[in-house]
């Protein structure tokens, strides 16, 4: 042979970025190809049908038919071509990554290189693609991406072409029996305050309704039994009343004592008022108080004739 295939063909950059077989690997190769002949066709890139070729694999097929003589230059030939849409990078790295003359780093760094340039094509459309496990081109990602060479995508396309988030969204976990018995535990604790609480609002309100009848009871009196400052009162009738006003009185001053230091400001106001109408009970006093009671604490008259604060009326 005159010329070498290097004298006659150029070799596209992508090629030249992977080592070359060392002298021992490429003596078992033109062994290989001398008795069996060649396997693997040259394959050259151009732009397009017609624009310059570059060979783009077969570097190490052309030096081994060499080294046993025979002629690479009308060898077995193909070409593919840019305006196909073959990217001679892409097209070199899924060449390369089953050689047998690369040891595992040298192929994780060419998925590597191969997921980089399209990161946002899925894991399993890149094993697709080049025959790899779809496991092992994800390893590579995940090394690719530590170091930066691999740029983080929140979506790739599938081997259907459906785009789909890159990480999976954690599972819910699904509540185990200890995670229900929880919850009715907390509700058995929560249950008697909830209970406590509802008793004591029922209590409250009882309160009111009691103090209100009491502050009403004078002019309900009038409004129904007209004259009845009059009227006689057996003696046993008017120790009644007055163990009804020593009981009020009592429970009165039992009740002062036990409001919270954190109630609104209308709460110790009330108290005074209940206390100052039954001490009007007790006392005899006018129906004009009533009327003071109403204003003092804002509530709207009533046009039913009676002088019932707004705060002890009864609700429907």
């Amino acid at each position: 042979m005159s010329k070498s295939w290097r004298d006659v063909w150029p070799v596209h950059p992508a090629a030249d970025a992977f080592p070359l077989l060392s002298q021992d690997e490429l003596r078992k190769l033109a062994d290989n190809i001398k008795a069996r002949g060649l396997q693997q066709r040259i394959v050259f890139w151009a732009e397009k049908p017609g624009a310059e070729k570059f060979l783009l694999d077969g570097r190490n097929r052309c030096d081994a038919l060499e080294l046993v003589g025979l002629d690479p230059l009308s060898c077995s030939q193909t070409t593919v071509y840019g305006s196909d849409g073959v990217d001679p990078r892409q097209y070199v790295i899924s060449a390369n990554i089953h050689r047998r003359h690369l040891n595992i780093e040298q192929r994780q760094d060419l998925l590597i290189q191969l997921i980089a340039r399209d990161p946002k094509k899925s894991d399993r459309q890149i094993g697709k693609d080049t025959g790899v496990d779809h496991k092992t081109i994800a390893r590579a990602r995940a090394k690719g991406e530590d170091v930066g060479r691999i740029p983080h995508v929140a979506k790739r396309t599938d081997t259907k072409g459906r785009k789909q988030p890159a990480r999976k969204q954690p599972k819910k976990k699904r509540r185990t029996i200890e995670d229900f018995q929880a919850d009715i535990r907390a509700k058995q604790q929560s249950a008697p305050n909830a209970e406590a609480a509802e008793a004591e609002r029922q209590w409250l309100n009882s309160v009111g309704v009691l103090a209100g009848d009491c502050i009403a009871m004078r002019a309900s009196w009038s409004k129904h039994f007209p004259g009845w400052e009059k009227f006689e009162v057996p003696s046993d009738i008017a120790t009644l009343i007055r163990q009804a006003a020593d009981a009020w009185n009592e429970l009165a001053n039992t009740l002062a004592a036990r409001v919270g230091k954190n109630e609104p400001d209308t709460v110790p106001v009330r108290k005074k008022q209940i206390e100052q109408a039954i001490k009007d009970v007790d006392q005899g006093g006018n129906q004009t108080h009533f009327g003071f009671i109403n204003r003092a604490s804002g509530a709207s008259t009533n046009t039913d004739g009676l002088d019932i604060p707004g705060f002890l009326r009864r609700t429907a």
